[in-house]
This record gives C-alpha cells, sequence and structure tokens, in this order.
C-alpha cells in the first residue's frame, strides 16, 4: 500500500481570516447599495408617469387643440396609475387627478365635435 504524501499547504492564519471577512462584508454593502438604488429609481420612474399625467391634465384645460393633450394626459396618467396601484400614496390620487382632468377635457372636446357632426 502506498503511503499518502503530506499537503504543503498551511493553515490559513487569523489576519488572512479577518481580511476575508471584511472584504466579503464591503462587497455585501456595495451589493446592498446598488439594489437600493436600483429600487430608488424605478419608485422614481413610476412617480414620474402620475406627475406627467397631472401636468399634461392642466395643460389640456389651459390650452388644448383637438384633446391631443387630454389623449397624453389620459395615458401617462393611466400608466403611471397602473404602476403604482398597490402602494396607494400620494402618487396614486396624483394619477387619478391626472386621468380625471384628462377625461373631462376630451370629453368637453368630444361634444362640439359630435354637435357639429349632426
Amino acid at each position: 500500500m502506498q503511503k499518502m504524501k503530506k499537503s504543503k499547504t498551511k493553515p490559513r492564519s487569523q489576519r488572512s481570516i479577518e481580511h476575508e471577512n471584511e472584504r466579503n462584508r464591503i462587497l455585501q454593502e456595495e451589493e446592498d447599495r446598488i439594489n437600493r438604488k436600483r429600487q430608488s429609481n424605478k419608485l422614481l420612474g413610476n412617480r414620474l408617469f402620475c406627475y406627467y399625467g397631472l401636468s399634461l391634465g392642466i395643460l389640456a384645460w389651459l390650452f388644448d387643440y383637438m384633446g391631443i393633450i387630454a389623449i397624453l394626459s389620459l395615458g401617462m396618467g393611466i400608466y403611471g396609475f397602473i404602476r403604482v396601484r398597490g402602494t396607494k400614496g400620494r402618487d396614486y390620487y396624483v394619477a387619478i387627478i391626472g386621468i380625471l382632468l384628462g377625461a373631462t377635457r376630451l370629453i368637453t372636446e368630444i361634444i362640439p365635435l359630435l354637435q357639429a357632426m349632426k
């Protein structure tokens, strides 16, 4: 029977173990920071559609031609509403107001057009 050779690897020192733990901790913190930033950017994108819908709804009431801005307001408001509907926060209600402004302005633009067609 052959005798097995002894390994020439040395046991790791306490200092190298501490360095590895510190390196792993730093990498984990960096990964957590990146994930928080991604989540924050996602929430910001959701919020922007709500506020775009509201601002376009206001612009539609100030100066709109044939309901074009009202249609954009309605689209942005609905998209923002879909993206934030689970959170029932301020952005949720902003999206609803944008939808209402766009829809009412679109209706006020369509009614005279339908009457002129008769």
